[in-house]
This record gives structure tokens, C-alpha cells and sequence, in this order.
């Protein structure tokens, strides 16, 4: 047994026992924990442990705003083994309005304050992986590609947040050459959505169809890797018929294609039935780098991220919040009897 709190902003989440309180401004919410995360071995007090560290906007609505990446990064997956990263700094590179159903607006934050912001970290830290996210603007982009360039982003996952799940554009057209011409060589792993693909690739920006099939995505993951990354994961869930819930013509499992110096593999796994699949590709890129901070090789933080984000679904697909698009269960709460 022990006991242990970590503060997230508004939120504290305290550990006794078997027990998960978390304490925030709406009360306090309690649960008993799995056996599973009872043994395993909690390094975030481990003085000598990597640091990560997310780049990317912060978005007013909690799927994918800033406590989710942080809560993956300081709390082993209770169902399973996956290990996840002790300890995450986040910087913010813009603001949004967004619920469940679109975003509204968005405010990015200044150049020079996302390089200080990245110059306070990389200097105090020992930095064992970095993942980036909505970066906005083109000199985002260009800030965080020097920083890249010099070498003080290892281990860099980027997840390109160019389009939204609707094909509406999130950033300027002239950061997409950015990520093209700059960010990309310097990447370990680039993590892109059908849409992003196309894009990366060199297909019109306004065009949603993006490919059909796993072949057309091995397709695109090798020419993305010809801008320079290691490894390109292209992610699946939007093929067609992944979204339609209930529908006859969905897939049994759906496939994302990881394509690297050996070739490409596809990482499949069950389609879960949900409209609560918000923030999965930040979860998988958040994850990877996690795990690659740990010392997994590409393919194994890639898989075992995977399978992070599957279980966070399962969890959440009963779930209903708002109208929309609703948030995973990255901390197991349903299998948790919470």
C-alpha cells in the first residue's frame, strides 16, 4: 500500500491503497484500482527517469486538451502491460474553442514564446522523447523544425494535426510546406490520418476522400518517408465505413500501416462501434513517444500504442457526452467499475 498525489492544474489526483481519488472543483470522485496496477512498479518518483515532452495547441475541452497526454504519461495502462512515460512536460503552442462538435476558433501562441517555452525545458531536462501536435502556424512549425534541427528534440514523434476528421483544414496552407520542407527529416515517427496523408503526400488539401484501401495507405506512408522520417504510421480510422455506426458495410477490424526502413506492416485490431473516438490519434502519437522514452524500439511503442488507444475506446464506447464526437477512457475508469 502507499500513498501519493499528483496535481494536474484544477485537478488532484491522490492515491491510498487500492483506492484513486480524484479531487477537482466538481467534487470528489473515488475508485478502487485493478490488482494489475497495484504491482507495477510506479518510476515517476524516479529521479534518474526520461522526461517527455508534448508540443502541441491546448484545447479547451478536455479529450485532447492538455490533462489527457499528462494523465497517459504518469499512469501505467491498468489493464494490460503497456508502460507508459513517469513523467510529461507540455507545451503550449495554441489555444482553441472546441466542444464535441467542431472547433470554433483558434488562437496560436507567439513564436518567440514557443521557442522560450521549449528552451525552459530542453535546458532543465533530460529529454527522452518529444511528440508534437497542433502546431498552427508556419513559424510554429519552423520554431520547433530548428529546434529539431539542432538537436534537441529526440526521439520526435509528430503528429501532423493538419485536418480535422470533417477534411476542414487546421492550420495555414503555407505551415503544410513547413511540415513538408523542414519538420519531417527530422522526425522518427510521423503519425498522420488519411486526410493528413493525402496532404503530406501531395494531394489537394481540400479533398476528403483520401484513400480507400490499405494498399493506397502503404502507398502514401512510403512517399511520405521520402521526406525524411524514419518511420510514418498511417493511421486507418478513417476508411471507409470505420465511422458508420451500425452500419453493414463496417469493417470487422480496422488497420493502420507503419512503414519503416525494412518495409511496411499492418497493425490491426477490432473496430470498436463508438462516435467516442475523439483525440485517438493524439493518444497513439502521446503514447509512442512515452514508450520510445522508456528505450522501446519504433515497432513495439507503435504496437503497444496501439493497443493503449483500442482499450481507451472499449472504454468509452458507452459512454455519452455531447453532441458530438466524445473523449476515450485513457484511465480505464469503465473497466475500473468507476
Amino acid at each position: 500500500a502507499f500513498e501519493r498525489s499528483v496535481l494536474h492544474g484544477a485537478e488532484r489526483f491522490v492515491f491510498e491503497g487500492d483506492r484513486l481519488r480524484r479531487c477537482a472543483r466538481d467534487g470528489v470522485r473515488e475508485l478502487r484500482l485493478p490488482p494489475d496496477f497495484l504491482r507495477c512498479e510506479h518510476t515517476d518518483l524516479d529521479a534518474n527517469a526520461s522526461q517527455g515532452v508534448t508540443v502541441r495547441g491546448h484545447r479547451c475541452r478536455d479529450p485532447i486538451g492538455l490533462p489527457v497526454p499528462d494523465r497517459m504519461a504518469r499512469v501505467r495502462e491498468s489493464l494490460g502491460e503497456t508502460r507508459i512515460l513517469p513523467f510529461d512536460a507540455s507545451l503550449v503552442m495554441g489555444l482553441d474553442a472546441q466542444h464535441t462538435a467542431a472547433v470554433t476558433a483558434v488562437h496560436p501562441v507567439p513564436p518567440e514564446i514557443v521557442d522560450a517555452q521549449i528552451a525552459a525545458v530542453v535546458g532543465d531536462f533530460a529529454v527522452g522523447a518529444v511528440k508534437t501536435g497542433m502546431l498552427a502556424t508556419a513559424a510554429t512549425v519552423e520554431v520547433v523544425a530548428a529546434r529539431a534541427a539542432a538537436g534537441d528534440l529526440p526521439r520526435l514523434v509528430v503528429d501532423p494535426v493538419l485536418v480535422a476528421s470533417t477534411g476542414r483544414p487546421l492550420l495555414e496552407p503555407a505551415a503544410v510546406d513547413a511540415y513538408r520542407r523542414l519538420l519531417l527529416p527530422h522526425a522518427l515517427v510521423v503519425t498522420p490520418n488519411l486526410h493528413e496523408a493525402d496532404i503530406l503526400a501531395g494531394g489537394a488539401e481540400g479533398d476528403v476522400a483520401g484513400p480507400a484501401d490499405v494498399e493506397a495507405m502503404e502507398a502514401l506512408a512510403r512517399r511520405i518517408r521520402e521526406l525524411g522520417p524514419t518511420w510514418v504510421v498511417v493511421k486507418g480510422g478513417h476508411l471507409p465505413g470505420v465511422h458508420d455506426r451500425g452500419a453493414r458495410r463496417a469493417p470487422d477490424r480496422v488497420a493502420d500501416v507503419l512503414c519503416g526502413p525494412d518495409g511496411a506492416v499492418v497493425l490491426e485490431a477490432e473496430r470498436v462501434d463508438t462516435v467516442n473516438n475523439h483525440g485517438t490519434g493524439c493518444s497513439l502519437a502521446s503514447a509512442t513517444a512515452a514508450l520510445l522514452a522508456r528505450g522501446l524500439p519504433v515497432e513495439e511503442a507503435v504496437a503497444e500504442a496501439k493497443t493503449f488507444v483500442h482499450r481507451a475506446l472499449v472504454g468509452a464506447a458507452g459512454w455519452h457526452l455531447g453532441a458530438g464526437h466524445g473523449p476515450l477512457d485513457p484511465f480505464g475508469w469503465t473497466a475500473a467499475g468507476a
